[in-house]
């Protein structure tokens, strides 16, 4: 790990690990963790951000003051599907292998990713983040049993207000012929999302994430397109206009926008404000491809 005798002289000074605060201290390692747990614990827990805000945890690397945050916390929620592995080095170097690892995911069913093994972004699915969310609920309630009907309460609105945004958006899905329309993605994790919607994609055309495609694999994405007779692509926000204009004027599909919320702002209401814009850009995209106004 860069860095390690800075960080290792900055440890000196951190006091032992001491019995669980209150309010409780949990860090997370993903945006939509800060949120979960950020409307699950209420004033009962306070949200640790295991990385600096706008990081990357596809390409994170740890700071000596990241890693000094560690030894306030009670807890870490965490993935542990390798969408946040700088973590156990860090834990490590710290001396907090011990540290309550929260895993809500555990038990969810799993999409397979497109290169291969598990698709780590069941947290973009509303109906498996809900059930994620309740799953928190009940482990923040083994760590602080005095405020359990808080935790489980929170957790019973926040789901359902999520679920809204799905019922709603299947609401605007409702009644249009979807046996036209082919999706392509930029992003395996979308797959979840769509999932909820009763949806099928027809292909991922950029399985690692962050790549900006060189002319030979711009080229091999609008053949894939063009194979797989796609008319809609759902493309990430940060996706520059000139990858985009190219495919959209090859393949004459149809482009929409969605974010799998990584990087940028942690916030108590973001992971709605998320999932919300993309449902929303999902039901524009279908409805155009099946040829209605949204």
């Amino acid at each position: 790990m860069r860095r390690l005798p800075a960080v290792l002289a900055l440890l000196l000074a951190i006091p032992a690990a001491v019995e669980a605060r209150h309010p409780l201290r949990v860090g997370v390692t993903l945006n939509p963790y800060f949120s979960w747990v950020a409307n699950v614990g209420g004033s009962a827990v306070t949200v640790v951000p295991v990385i600096p805000p706008g990081a990357d945890p596809h390409s994170y690397q740890p700071r000596p003051e990241d890693l000094v945050a560690l030894a306030s916390l009670d807890a870490v929620v965490v993935n542990g599907l390798g969408h946040d592995a700088f973590l156990e080095p860090m834990l490590k170097a710290t001396g907090q292998e011990g540290l309550a690892r929260l895993q809500p995911g555990r038990g969810v069913p799993l999409l397979p990713g497109a290169s291969g093994g598990a698709n780590s972004h069941s947290f973009l699915s509303v109906l498996a983040a809900s059930q994620q969310i309740e799953a928190l609920a009940t482990e923040l309630a083994r760590l602080d049993p005095e405020d359990a009907t808080l935790f489980e309460e929170n957790a019973r609105v926040y789901t359902r207000r999520l679920r809204h945004l799905l019922a709603g958006a299947l609401a605007r899905l409702e009644g249009l012929d979807l046996s036209a329309v082919r999706i392509a993605t930029v992003h395996d994790g979308y797959a979840y999302l769509f999932s909820d919607l009763g949806l099928n994609v027809q292909a991922v055309v950029q399985p690692r994430h962050g790549l900006e495609p060189s002319a030979q694999q711009l080229a091999d994405t609008i053949a894939r397109i063009k194979a797989a007779h796609v008319n809609v692509l759902f493309t990430e926000m940060g996706l520059d206009r000139r990858y985009l204009d190219p495919i959209e004027r090859e393949t004459g599909c149809r482009i929409f926008r969605l974010t799998h919320m990584a990087g940028g702002d942690d916030s108590k209401d973001r992971f709605e404000r998320d999932t919300k814009a993309n449902l929303d850009a999902i039901v524009a995209g279908v409805t155009a491809a099946a040829g209605r106004r949204p």
